[in-house]
């Protein structure tokens, strides 16, 4: 077998992951092995599957391993002479909100931002994909855990502020959603409080749209 052989069966264990979760990642290591075994060096390809194993795994019911998963990648990464970039980890952390349309974890927002700080600590600077991709993460997990995923959201348009990121649309539909689906878990905020972030929107230069 040639490396691209090694290469699509990687890629067949990302499709299954969803469903197998940690079990396809574990799969996938072993074929990561059989590369290095035949004495062929993975590719840029090899890495960017396995991190879309342990990435496509948190959608998986009972997966909890997904985000050490993926950050043991990105250190195999950088074994191989590869450098994880914002991308790579904003693939973690998008995964979040896959993991939390699961359950609604509340969880899965700390481990989203457990993966911007080590991002951070990379010496990468946090986009506002990476922003939104959490944000995105508190709205799924709203609709289960109600004010503590409205709290956390806002936590994160702070964080925004303080990382020199401007939120946008994009931004404010997430917390704004979020507000909604915790109104579905039986936590109704008071009208001011979506008035609130309407003002604040503006004050950023956004225009409220139909979400």
């Amino acid at each position: 077998p040639d490396l691209i052989t090694y290469n699509t069966q990687l890629d067949a264990c990302a499709k299954s992951a969803p469903r197998r979760g940690h079990d396809a990642f574990v799969q996938g290591l072993s074929i990561f092995a059989q590369i290095t075994s035949a004495r062929l060096e993975p590719d840029l390809i090899s890495y960017n599957c396995l991190l879309n194993i342990a990435s496509k795994g948190a959608a998986a019911t009972g997966n909890d391993k997904w985000t050490t998963n993926g950050l043991t990648v990105l250190a195999m990464m950088e074994q191989g002479g590869f450098e994880p970039d914002a991308c790579s980890y904003n693939v973690l952390i998008d995964a979040c909100a896959r993991a939390a349309s699961v359950r609604g974890s509340r969880g899965r927002v700390e481990e989203g931002i457990h993966v911007l700080t080590r991002m951070q600590e990379a010496g990468l600077k946090a986009d506002i994909v990476s922003y939104n991709s959490l944000l995105n993460t508190c709205a799924k997990a709203a609709g289960v855990w109600g004010s503590v995923a409205v709290s956390q959201a806002s936590r994160i348009i702070e964080m925004m502020a303080s990382g020199d990121v401007t939120p946008d649309i994009t931004s404010f539909n997430c917390l704004l959603n979020a507000y909604a689906q915790a109104a579905v878990a039986g936590q109704v905020y008071p009208l001011k409080d979506i008035m609130d972030v309407l003002q604040y929107m503006k004050s950023k230069g956004v225009s409220p749209d139909q979400f």
